[in-house]
């Protein structure tokens, strides 16, 4: 074993000095947390494929509202298939004193922060997605295209895949680079909801006033119940990510990481990686076509397997 990490403190490139002894002091936790990911993981990846899938083979479910979807999707499912299962190996490695510690972390980190990015890049596409929807009326289906919805994803990822490069050119920039997009997503997402709210409230107030109103009542009632699953979606994605947030801020206030944010940093990742499971779950069941679709899917499996039996 490497004598380096028998030394009270170990420094791995840019990660702040780790105590080796937490490692001991923290195996329950590190095990209630292995344990949640290794049964999530699974349940993420499965449910994530199936999302992607759906949205991929039928075409009617290709709208520009799906695509962003279906791409939120895809960011979930390698959470499933690579961040969680990283984070398993990269606990087992520190409790072990593994030398393989490092590079696991490094590739945990880097990985992570990558798909955390893409899903804030992507939550504030759809909300200016659905603020297009409801003020564009008629033009939306002319301006908001599914090709430049796919312009709009690659550009996301690409955002994502060059902020590693700050992880060995200047930490300082890399960690500037995620605090402003993680801030102002958020920040720009939550007013663009807010936007649209008093905007479906005023359209209603109109329709109640002009009952003969029928088809823009029906137009609205369908943008609201998206909206509805929209703020579902985000409610449930900031109530995960919040907790690991305003841990950071707390590492970044006290300068170095003590025992009791190191130990709540695991439980904050973990429920953050939980979201990436919740994600399909919620918007299979809120989408109504996405849920026709599904059902569909689902009633030829067992029809298929029915006529084999």
């Amino acid at each position: 074993m490497d004598s380096n990490l028998s030394k009270e403190f170990y420094q791995c490139h840019y990660f702040s000095k780790i105590q080796m002894t937490y490692a001991f002091d923290l195996r329950l936790t590190y095990f209630i947390c292995i344990l949640l990911n290794g049964v999530l993981a699974p349940i993420t990846t499965l449910a994530n494929l199936i999302l992607v899938t759906l949205i991929w083979r039928n075409n009617h479910l290709q709208s520009p509202s799906n695509l962003l979807v279906g791409a939120l999707a895809l960011s979930d499912l390698g959470v499933g298939c690579f961040v969680q299962p990283l984070y398993i190996a990269y606990k087992v490695a520190e409790m072990q004193r593994l030398e393989a510690y490092c590079l696991l972390a490094e590739v945990f980190n880097l990985i992570a922060t990558e798909l955390t990015c893409v899903s804030f890049l992507i939550m504030t596409a759809l909300s200016v997605d659905r603020w297009l929807a409801i003020t564009l009326h008629l033009r939306y289906s002319t301006i908001v295209t599914r090709k430049l919805v796919l312009v709009v994803v690659i550009v996301c990822w690409v955002i994502s895949l060059v902020l590693p490069v700050g992880w060995w050119w200047n930490f300082d920039i890399y960690n500037t680079g995620i605090s402003v997009i993680i801030g102002l997503c958020s920040l720009c997402t939550l007013v663009l909801y807010y936007k649209i709210y008093r905007v479906v409230r005023r359209h209603q107030t109109a329709i109640a006033e002009a009952q003969t109103a029928v088809s823009r009542e029906v137009n609205v009632t369908a943008f609201r119940r998206r909206y509805i699953s929209m703020i579902y979606l985000y409610s449930l994605f900031l109530l995960c990510y919040l907790p690991s947030a305003c841990i950071s801020i707390a590492n970044l206030t006290l300068g170095t990481p003590t025992f009791l944010t190191y130990k709540t940093t695991q439980y904050g990742l973990t429920l953050a990686f939980m979201n990436s499971s919740i994600n399909p779950l919620l918007l299979t069941w809120k989408i109504v076509e996405v849920r026709q679709a599904f059902r569909q899917r689902l009633a030829r499996l067992c029809g298929t397997q029915e006529q084999s039996s």
